[in-house]
């Protein structure tokens, strides 16, 4: 086989899902040229596949035959989606601490950022550490690397204020489509005062699915840019805008590296992803009263703003129709269902032994999950669960519809909102299905989410404080469904403030006029 028809299997296999394949492939690809990228394509596989060991030696390859310092910085923003464990979580963070102080200290250089930083620290986000200390130092280390990423709007230096003119307000993103971003910001970007604001939507990558329509259509104007960083830092730039609000940043590389630059006299950015960006161009974080502790400020690079919770008007999520038979569902028709409906990387291992827990105190239940995106993460895992409980007691679940997936939620009997990282779009969907959700909350934003809610309907039963109350209330609500039964009916009497209610948007419009005028 030639070398072309190795890239193009290669590319098939990981579209597949097939990483082991891919690797296998590019291994054979590696032994016919010299490439770096064949190396650094193999690094970012292996990374994904949880063989970090394997994915350091791939860039190391990549960095000695090119001598680009790029393969440096990747193998030091490397980790695994899934841990092993505590232990393993604070040597990740020690190794890359290390590494990125090490290519500070140097005058490393990166001409193509977006090519060539193909993946940042998303993963740190799932350690349940304070994130703050490595994600500046990331940004510092990049900002230094790639001077292009500094760009300043010529119309700030002139901007006086609008307070005699409507407001432009642009919305930027990756995810304002058929995504838990879109579900989050489409009712922020259509219910803003248009007597006020005059709305723009930047949408990178052309936006192709239903819901990205709706978006559009409910927009003033759109725009969309291409993953070009001069001609995104152009075109933005060129919309002369007031305030620029980024819906999430760090769930996509792009958004990150455009947010270097200053493209507005004011930069906004929310809880899209659910850690601090590290840098110190945006003039806020925008959260919520019970989202975050009052120490809070210590978790972010940016000043942290407290809104009124729910710090989002989410449209009511509808059911059409009945709710299946759990069968039909996926699931198992007996025993009780303790659904935790979260992406497999929000599983930290503190969390295995709870839900052993669960398992040992109800031996007729089933632990539900979603499949995972990489079929060998279910190997990982099960390797980290089983001194914990039978991992055949797992159920899994493949990807569907969103109607299906509401049916999912409907249908279990309890959540069990996993610790140190937990829901946030779901919880408040599964609120609307009426099922009840256990959690803990920690210190950080990103497992406050489903508490917050609870709160914001004056019902916190279903909040508790350790690991012995999680498992205990889990298995009363598991086993007793007029229990389940009294407190979703006093969710529902009072859900009206979670689901199609304007106030966060009044409330951030009140934010934006204070930001406008504290700027002009």
């Amino acid at each position: 086989m030639n070398p072309s028809d190795l890239v193009q299997q290669s590319r098939q296999q990981t579209q597949k899902g097939d990483l082991v394949g891919a690797v296998d492939t590019l291994r054979q690809l590696a032994q016919l040229v010299r490439s770096p990228g064949v190396h650094a394509t193999m690094g970012g596989l292996l990374r994904d596949l949880c063989d970090i060991d394997g994915a350091l030696a791939a860039y190391q390859q990549a960095y000695e035959l090119s001598g680009d310092d790029a393969y440096r910085l990747r193998a030091a923003l490397t980790m695994p989606p899934i841990m092993r464990s505590r232990q393993a979580i604070a040597e990740t963070r020690t190794r890359m601490e290390g590494s990125l102080r090490s290519l500070l200290a140097e005058n490393i250089r990166i001409d193509d950022p977006v090519r060539m930083i193909p993946h940042l620290a998303f993963y740190l986000a799932y350690h349940g550490e304070n994130d703050h200390d490595l994600q500046q130092l990331i940004a510092q280390v990049i900002r230094k690397a790639c001077p292009s990423l500094q760009h300043t709007a010529p119309h700030i230096a002139d901007w006086g204020g609008c307070a005699d003119r409507k407001v432009e307000v642009v919305f930027v993103s990756s995810h304002l489509k058929n995504h838990t971003i879109g579900r989050l910001n489409r009712e922020l970007i259509r219910l803003l005062d248009r007597s006020r604001y005059r709305v723009t939507v930047v949408f990178v990558g052309q936006p192709k699915d239903a819901f990205a329509q709706e978006i559009a259509a409910s927009a003033d104007s759109v725009v969309v840019v291409s993953r070009n960083i001069a001609e995104a830092q152009s075109t933005i730039a060129g919309l002369q805008c007031d305030l620029l609000y980024y819906t999430d940043i760090g769930m996509d590389p792009f958004t990150w590296l455009l947010a270097h630059s200053q493209l507005a006299p004011v930069q906004c950015v929310t809880w899209g992803h659910s850690m601090t960006t590290g840098l110190d161009t945006l003039d806020c974080w925008i959260s919520g009263k019970d989202t975050e502790v009052d120490t809070g400020q210590a978790h972010y690079t940016e000043p942290l703003v407290r809104l009124t919770d729910p710090t989002v008007t989410y449209r009511r999520p509808v059911l059409d129709g009945p709710v299946p038979s759990r069968r039909a569902l996926g699931m198992p028709s007996e025993g009780t269902i303790y659904l935790c409906p979260q992406t497999t990387f929000k599983l930290h291992p503190d969390f295995d032994p709870v839900m052993g827990e669960i398992l040992r105190r109800d031996p007729t239940g089933h632990i539900v999950l979603p499949s995972p995106r990489v079929p060998s993460w279910k190997s990982v895992l099960f390797e980290r669960m089983r001194p914990h409980f039978d991992v055949n007691r797992l159920v899994w679940l493949p990807s569907a519809p969103h109607q299906q997936f509401l049916a999912t939620l409907a249908a279990a009997d309890v959540l069990i909102d996993p610790i140190i990282y937990g829901g946030c779009n779901t919880s408040l969907e599964a609120l609307a299905m009426r099922t009840p959700i256990v959690t803990l909350p920690s210190p950080f934003l990103r497992d406050r989410y489903t508490a917050a809610w609870y709160r914001c309907v004056g019902v916190t039963d279903c909040i508790v404080e350790t690991k012995e109350e999680y498992v205990d209330l889990a298995i009363r609500l598991g086993q007793n469904p007029s229990l389940r039964s009294s407190i979703m009916d006093r969710v529902a009497e009072n859900d009206a403030v979670l689901f199609d209610n304007p106030r966060a948007v009044r409330e951030h419009e009140a934010l934006f006029e204070k930001l406008l005028a504290d700027k002009s």
